[in-house]
């Protein structure tokens, strides 16, 4: 970014520079040099390893290159990485969470109830990183390659190649599939979003309108799984089971409009099997109920 392009007297009038290079920041395109020279700023001063130096380091970073930073795709950026560094910890508690609740006879039952809380904690923090992450990657995508994004990403996560990787392609599988939402013919037009922390964890990345009634479902990207599949839950939502060819995705996170067609088109299928099994299952409790009654 070139702030030396800025007027002189922008900085005399009403705005304070940290206001105008807000403003600038704002829609303004950051480029992979960018990104790149932050990413450098932000870990140079951060050693690896779970050490309380490398807590307060990180902390000290996020203090200033997030909580003081004016909004924009940088401060977008260090966030995701800086949590990215600390979901390492984060990932290496719940997976020993996960261990000791397995191990619950004989076990205080507080305890267990409290590991549990721990767990679900642990598991919306992890939900809300994949949402930081998704989010930044589906605004700034144009801006960087998935070769660099990957590269910087998994530096943050202190060389976790396969953890990077899978936080990566879960979040282009959910980008693709928001993409794809709007060339279905089952979902009202631009009423396709990402679903919140709560809804993505009951499987709505990404949640649709129904054309002819309003009603709303959720849609699950697996990345990588080609079929597509339904679930009906005991309210009678519908959430569609999305596969993903992640080789259908290029160097900035887009797919040809072909393959997002063929994508909402196997959810199209997907929604009718749903909607289908809905209604022959109520045919199904209807007559159930007659026949009872009889």
């Amino acid at each position: 970014m070139n702030y030396s392009e800025v007027p002189k007297d922008s900085w005399d009038n009403a705005f304070s520079q940290a206001e105008v290079l807000s403003q600038l920041r704002t829609g303004e395109i950051v480029t992979a040099a960018d990104y790149q020279d932050r990413f450098l700023s932000i870990f140079e001063n951060i050693p690896a390893g779970r050490t309380n130096e490398a807590r307060m380091a990180r902390d000290e970073a996020a203090d200033k290159y997030v909580t003081n930073e004016p909004d924009g795709p940088l401060k977008d950026f260090a966030r995701v990485m800086l949590r990215g560094a600390t979901d390492n910890d984060r990932q290496d508690d719940l997976n020993r969470l996960r261990l000791s609740l397995a191990r619950k006879s004989g076990r205080d039952k507080s305890e267990v109830r409290t590991e549990e809380r721990s767990k679900e904690n642990a598991l919306k923090y992890e939900v809300q990183s994949n949402h930081y992450l998704r989010d930044f990657i589906d605004s700034q995508r144009d801006n960087f390659t998935r070769t660099q994004f990957t590269t910087w990403y998994t530096r943050a996560r202190e060389g976790r190649v396969s953890t990077a990787a899978g936080s990566i392609a879960g979040a282009a599988a959910e980008i693709i599939l928001k993409d794809a939402v709007e060339k279905m013919g089952g979902i009202r037009k631009g009423s396709g979003t990402y679903g919140d922390v709560e809804q993505d964890a009951e499987g709505g990345d990404v949640v649709g309108q129904l054309v002819h009634t309003g009603e709303w479902i959720y849609l699950d990207a697996k990345s990588g799984k080609q079929e597509s599949d339904f679930r009906v839950n005991d309210k009678n939502r519908i959430t569609l089971v999305i596969g993903v060819d992640m080789s259908i995705i290029d160097e900035h996170f887009h797919a040809p409009a072909n393959e997002l067609d063929k994508t909402g088109f196997q959810a199209d299928i997907a929604l009718s099997k749903a909607l289908k099994h809905r209604q022959d299952t109520a045919k199904a409790s209807d007559t159930s109920v007659f026949e009872q009654s009889r």
